[in-house]
């Protein structure tokens, strides 16, 4: 079962999300979520690393749009927090997929989806306060091609259910 769902799990490591259990017990995390937990961390600052190339901000700009962009992926990586926790669901139980099962995760990554674009709206006013129309629009598209780009290499991976048969 780990050799057709580690691929998955791993992936799942572009996804950015919140403390892990291990984090916030101060146990030892199990080896897929010490995977996971690199992953993150290198994601989130390759993030950082493009947008800041590929934005060009003055100083002002600068202080003022780096604290809203952190709080903004604090409260995203709570939402992907979520899609891992689906991710996980349906790693776990693949083998023996019941159709209420196949419908919550189904129900789950909707209501996961919704929640990413509701906070996108709920920040896009806090961008907008902090930088012009040009490079807000110029952030919104970075972030776009970025997720994008994570979400393609991670569907490349994620096997259809019915692939997973023995």
């Amino acid at each position: 079962m780990l050799n057709k769902i580690a691929p998955l799990l791993l992936l799942a490591a572009l996804v950015p999300f919140t403390q892990t259990d291990a984090q916030t017990t101060g146990a030892e995390p199990d080896p897929v979520t010490a995977a996971i937990e690199i992953g993150r961390s290198v994601l989130e600052a390759d993030r950082q690393v493009v947008i800041a190339q590929e934005l060009p901000l003055t100083r002002e700009e600068g202080e003022q749009f780096w604290p809203v962009y952190r709080k903004y992926h604090e409260e995203a990586a709570k939402i992907m927090g979520r899609r891992l926790e689906l991710i996980r669901g349906f790693a776990e139980n693949y083998d023996d997929m019941s159709d209420s099962m196949a419908e919550d995760l189904i129900k789950g990554v909707l209501k996961n989806d919704e929640a990413e674009t509701r906070l996108k709206q709920k920040y896009l006013r806090r961008f907008q306060d902090v930088l012009p129309a040009d490079k807000l629009l110029v952030y919104y598209q970075l972030e776009n091609k970025i997720d994008t780009y994570v979400r393609a290499r991670f569907v490349e991976q994620v096997p259809l259910l019915s692939d997973l048969d023995p």
